[in-house]
Order: structure tokens, then C-alpha cells, then sequence
């Protein structure tokens, strides 16, 4: 039997066939080209306005008419912009730091990897493989001391500690054993490195897996809800997706599972609505759990902008609230909808 699904919201990852086209461009409303496909990736538009894209041999940041952000054009720009920076590479080394909107490398970082800046904290892998983090001026706040890290949110990250195993050889892997806990921006355990699996803060509340069940914690790193599901997604709009045996349904802020556990899959609430899937085929349920989009698509992503990515057969369009296909379904690849504008893929 297959496997039941449960995403996070919030992704803005380009929806495809895994077969990805040459070429990428954005979309409007309407389905209308306004940016003409001439890239080789392209993620949604940021609250900057602009949008990470990829050349054959190059990353770029875009306006939202198309136009190479000036700024950009002599930089190799890792991320989008979060908190007012974005990580770059810079130099002859292209070493990496993060870039202000203007252009000016702000700070430089001393690693073989950076990342976003989340409540005012980024990560930073050493040439040994351990994490830090660093604030805004590229001060070292977490010693580096993580072997796996997941960005902050609501002033925690989840980290992960690995422990040895195997050593493996040339045809095998190491193998490691994980425990995973999470720390503040100070570096300051909420709870020490001994779960099985995490998912970040949201709505206050953190998914946990604990001898094999996942329950939640609250910002005090106590425990608010038991762990005795098979998996659970992050809360969104007040609800969290959960699996019971093989279903999947919804619970509350205290536990209470109030969309039966019925369906196959399931993703987060978006703007009101969730996708949710039965026999293979995907449709939205409202907070109340009433199907208000009939399951009738192949797949379906999250709303946006008043917006949801749905699937027919292996071509992706978009469908308002009503369940109205309101973009056609020509689409081999799409992304969520950020300031009108979606990025999109076409076969030439």
C-alpha cells in the first residue's frame, strides 16, 4: 500500500515531473507569460520582489519585470532574501557571506556553507562539517558543534546530533544513529538532542518523535500533546495534519483529533483549505473537514494568493476556491503564486 503523504505549508518549491524542461519563465493570474521562459530553474518571487533564478551556468535575482538585478549580475546568489539579506558567494574563492538589497556584502562567513537568516540567526557549516550560527554581522553566536541543523523559527531551530555506527567502505555509506533536539538563538538547549525526528515551530508548537509516536511540545519544551502517532505535520491555521494507521485527519492545539483520520493523504492548510486525496485522486477540505473542491485531480499543492497548483494527468493549472480551473492545466512544472506572479514551465 502506498504510503500516506503530509507536507508542510509554506513551500515554494517548483512543482514537476522530475523530468524538469530547459526552460522557465513567470506567469500572471490569467496564465499569460510576463516573463518569458528563458530559464534553467526559477523559484517564487520573495517579499523583496525579487526571485532566485538559474542560468545554465550561473544564479541570478530577478525583478519582477525580468530584469538581472544589477546588483547581482558579478555574484553567485545562493538564496533569495530573508530578513533583508541573501547569501552569496563572492571572490575568487566565492566565499560565502550575505548581501544587503543594495548590493553591499555585509558579512563574510568562514565555512564551506551558509544559509538564510532566520530570527536573526544563519548557519554556518566548517570545513570539518559542523554547524554555527552566526547573527547579522557574521559573529559566531552557537559554537559549532551540529551535525544537521534546520533554520529558526519563532526563536528555536531544530538540530541534530550523529553518532558512528559504521564506518562503512568503498561501496557502502557510513553509518550514523541521529538524535535530534532543539536550541535558542543563544546556543541554549530547550530540549537536548534525543528525539528521533523534529519538525521547526509553528503556532507555537513543535512536532517530536519519540520511541517511534509523534506528539508536540510547547516553547517551554514541555510536553503539550502525547506522542502516539505514526507522523504529523507542523500546525497551520490551528490544525495539524496526523496519521492514525494508515489515515490521515487533523487535530487541534490540544489534541483533539477534530478532522477524522479517513483520508489517504494529506497536506497543510493554506488560506482555509487543505488538499486531501482518496483513491488516488486529490481535492481541498475546509477547517471544518466539509470537501468543498471534489477529489478529481491526479495532484494538488497549497493555496496561494487565492490560488491552488492542482495536476491533470502530467500537466499542472491552477484552481481558485470554487474548484474553478481558472489557469488551464498546460503546465509541466509550476510554482506557488508570490506578488502575481507564479514561475512556470511549458514544453517547447
Amino acid at each position: 500500500m502506498r504510503h500516506l503523504i503530509i507536507l508542510v505549508a509554506g513551500l515554494s518549491l517548483v512543482c514537476g515531473s522530475g523530468l524538469t524542461p530547459a526552460q522557465w519563465g513567470y506567469i500572471d493570474r490569467t496564465g499569460e507569460w510576463v516573463i518569458q521562459p528563458r530559464f534553467s530553474e526559477a523559484g517564487a518571487f520573495d517579499s523583496s520582489g525579487r526571485a532566485r533564478v538559474k542560468f545554465v551556468l550561473k544564479e541570478a535575482l530577478i525583478d519582477r519585470l525580468g530584469a538581472v538585478r544589477s546588483d547581482t549580475a558579478n555574484t553567485y546568489v545562493a538564496s533569495g532574501f530573508s530578513e533583508g539579506l541573501a547569501v552569496v558567494q563572492t571572490g575568487w574563492n566565492l566565499q560565502y557571506g550575505w548581501m544587503d538589497t543594495t548590493g553591499h556584502v555585509v558579512a563574510l562567513a568562514v565555512g564551506d556553507k551558509a544559509r538564510e537568516f532566520h530570527c536573526g540567526r544563519a548557519w554556518v557549516q566548517s570545513h570539518a562539517g559542523k554547524w554555527s550560527a552566526v547573527d547579522r554581522g557574521g559573529y559566531e553566536r552557537i559554537s559549532d558543534k551540529y551535525d544537521a541543523v534546520d533554520d529558526f523559527a519563532q526563536g528555536f531551530a531544530a538540530v541534530g546530533l550523529a553518532t558512528l555506527i559504521d564506518e562503512g567502505d568503498e561501496d557502502e555509506p557510513p553509518t550514523c544513529d541521529w538524535n535530534f533536539g532543539f536550541v535558542d538563538t543563544s546556543g541554549n538547549d530547550l530540549i537536548s538532542p534525543e528525539c528521533e525526528a523534529v519538525h521547526g515551530f509553528t503556532e507555537g508548537l513543535a512536532a517530536v518523535r519519540r520511541h517511534g509516536k509523534w506528539g508536540f511540545i510547547n516553547q517551554d519544551g514541555n510536553t503539550v500533546i502525547e506522542p502516539q502517532y505514526e507522523d504529523a505535520a507542523q500546525f497551520s491555521e490551528g490544525l495539524a495534519g496526523v496519521r492514525v494507521g494508515d489515515k490521515c485527519g487533523c487535530i487541534s492545539r490540544i489534541g483533539t483529533l477534530v478532522i477524522p483520520a479517513t483520508y489517504q493523504g494529506m497536506r497543510s492548510f493554506s488560506e482555509g483549505l487543505a488538499p486531501v486525496a482518496q483513491d488516488g485522486k486529490w481535492g481541498y477540505i475546509d477547517t471544518l473537514g466539509r470537501l468543498v473542491v471534489p477529489m478529481t485531480f491526479d495532484d494538488a499543492q497549497l493555496f496561494s494568493e487565492g490560488l491552488g497548483p492542482v495536476r491533470v494527468g502530467d500537466k499542472w493549472g491552477f484552481i481558485d476556491k470554487s474548484g474553478k480551473l481558472v489557469i488551464p492545466a498546460g503546465f509541466l512544472g509550476v510554482s506557488d503564486f508570490r506578488m502575481g506572479l507564479a514561475a512556470a514551465t511549458k514544453e517547447q
